[in-house]
């Protein structure tokens, strides 16, 4: 699948998110070849707020965890949180690519 058909699965009401690109392909944490072929490089997501932290200047981060889940476990695994880059967005932009 391309990133430009990729579609992230709509944020649900009252959930705070930030937004994200694929950088590198998804893999389980630990697990490079363990690629998760649904969500290409390229493609914007989510994660809830509680997976980041914010830095002084507001610019979000993941915190310690050692792996995320983007759109709320969608693909139910363990991402390598570094196949992820946070983008500077407020929650209620709406993403396009």
């Amino acid at each position: 699948m391309s990133s430009e058909k990729y579609k992230y699965k709509p944020v649900p009401k009252g959930l705070d998110v930030v937004f994200a690109i694929v950088v590198k392909p998804p893999h389980w944490i630990g697990i490079p070849s363990k690629i998760c072929k649904i969500l290409p490089v390229g493609a914007i997501t989510w994660f809830s707020i509680n997976q980041v932290n914010f830095d002084k200047k507001g610019f979000p981060y993941f915190y310690g965890i050692k792996s995320v889940h983007p759109e709320s476990n969608r693909y139910a695994q363990n991402f390598e949180k570094s196949c992820f880059e946070l983008l500077i967005t407020t929650n209620r932009q709406k993403i396009k690519k």
